[in-house]
Parts: C-alpha cells; sequence; structure tokens
C-alpha cells in the first residue's frame, strides 16, 4: 500500500513538474505562502515567488528587460508593486504574454471564477506555460479556502492540493516562540511554567487546529490562568476545550472525549 503524500510534498512535485495551474485549499494563507516560498527555493532552478491581492497588486522581486524583450526577475532586490499588474486579468496577461520564470500566487480566486475571461485566460495558461523552456518555467498558484469548487471549465485542468494542517513539530516550534516571546516582554521572568509532560500534552491537544487556531487557544489559556490567580501556563485541558468550540463552530465533526 502507497504511503499518505503530505501536501508539502505533493506541492513540490507540482512545482517540479511545471504544471501550469494548482489551486491550494487552505484557510492558513500565510503560513500556505511561506511553504510556497520554501518550496520555490528547494527547485532545481529556483523560482522567485511573487503574491497578487485584489488590495495590493501584484508584489514580487523587480523584473529587468531580458534577452528577446523578456523580463528577468532581480532577486537580489526588495519586493515592489509590479506596474501594470494591478487586476487579476492584467496579472494573468502579463504572466502569459510577458513571460518570466516564477511562482505566480493568486489569492480569493475563487470570487473571480465566474468571471468568463478569467476562467479563458486560465484555460490558455494550461496550455502556453508547459510550451515554455524549463529556465522560463513558472506556475500559477489559485489560493482558496477548502474545499475549492473548480467551475467545469477548469476541473480537468487544475491540480487541486488541500493544505495538511501542522503536525507535532510545528506546533512545538509555535511553543516555543511563545516561550521567546513572554520572556522577552517579561524580562527577567523565564517564558511559560511548563510541568512534566505538559508541553506534549498541549501539542497533542492542539493537533487538528490551523496554527492560528493554536496560537489563540494557548492565548485563552495563559489569559484564563492569569484571570483565575493561577501561575500563568498553557493548560492542555484549556487548549482542548477551545479545540470543542472551533469544531463545534464547524459543524463537520463531534468531539469526543
Amino acid at each position: 500500500m502507497t504511503a499518505a503524500v503530505s501536501s508539502d510534498q505533493r506541492l513540490f512535485e507540482l512545482l517540479r513538474a511545471r504544471v501550469p495551474v494548482i489551486a491550494f485549499a487552505t484557510h492558513e494563507e500565510a503560513r500556505g505562502c511561506e511553504t510556497l516560498q520554501r518550496l520555490g527555493r528547494r527547485l532545481p532552478t529556483p523560482k522567485p515567488y511573487y503574491h497578487w491581492t485584489v488590495t495590493s497588486g501584484l508584489i514580487g522581486p523587480p523584473m529587468r528587460p531580458g534577452a528577446a524583450g523578456r523580463a528577468k526577475p532581480d532577486e537580489n532586490l526588495a519586493p515592489v508593486k509590479i506596474d501594470g499588474a494591478d487586476d487579476i486579468e492584467s496579472v494573468l496577461r502579463l504572466v502569459l504574454e510577458a513571460p518570466q520564470p516564477g511562482i505566480f500566487v493568486l489569492k480569493d480566486v475563487h470570487h473571480f471564477l465566474e468571471n468568463p475571461i478569467v476562467l479563458r485566460l486560465l484555460r490558455d495558461a494550461v496550455q502556453v506555460l508547459p510550451t515554455l523552456s524549463s529556465a522560463m518555467g513558472r506556475s500559477i498558484v489559485l489560493v482558496s479556502p477548502p474545499p475549492f469548487f473548480s467551475p467545469p471549465d477548469l476541473e480537468k485542468d487544475v491540480a487541486v492540493v488541500e493544505f495538511d494542517l501542522p503536525a507535532e513539530a510545528e506546533l512545538d516550534r509555535a511553543l516555543l516562540e511563545i516561550d521567546q516571546g513572554r520572556a522577552l516582554a517579561h524580562p527577567p521572568k523565564p517564558g511559560v511554567a511548563w510541568k512534566d509532560g505538559q508541553r506534549q500534552k498541549v501539542i497533542e491537544a492542539g493537533l487538528g487546529l490551523t496554527l492560528t487556531e493554536f496560537f489563540n487557544a494557548c492565548s485563552v489559556s495563559l489569559a484564563r490562568t492569569a484571570i483565575e490567580g493561577r501561575e500563568q501556563s498553557i493548560d492542555p485541558k484549556i487548549v482542548a476545550s477551545e479545540k470543542r468550540a472551533v469544531i463545534r463552530r464547524s459543524g463537520a465533526l463531534d468531539f469526543i472525549e
């Protein structure tokens, strides 16, 4: 039986295979985009990262005219707003008509998938991008909350990846950030007070939460223990209680003790 492939590995495979359009379904936009940047740097030919939102336009390394009138990104400079790429149609045209290598991340695209011009440009990208040389390779990544509902026009053309929730190692790093943050905020006191085995219990209680939900649950625990006059701590029972509340709001699952 083949082992399940993580979302990170699946994304890396799709980027390396130069799949032209990838739908990336996640509630954790910041964490997801950090993953895309990291994977782009791991490619045999590292790809610069660009991201677009309806409020900010396209942001990424400055582009300089290159050979044959093409633009080449200069990754040594700070990211800038790219001229002429404010709306989603202009970004897609830029990717198609003025080729440059890169990972082009378009956020909140689910709001635009009923636009026939956007759909046509994405279908054009599916046909055009694979014909380019590997040096000019690029992928369009559509970031939206799950589940990703693909219009019939795209359902056979788009590779869909649902982002995995944080594993134990990532939650452990989050607790380290909380520890370091509290130590800086309240010197010379140490960070969070941990009792034997409590840290692992907190991590286990947090599995199934997004990173933001986990940070929020930990913050609630620190506030509640202070309000109750106890030593400020991250209580696994409080984290589990916050997780129950998240699950009840979603309506997708029942929490069984």
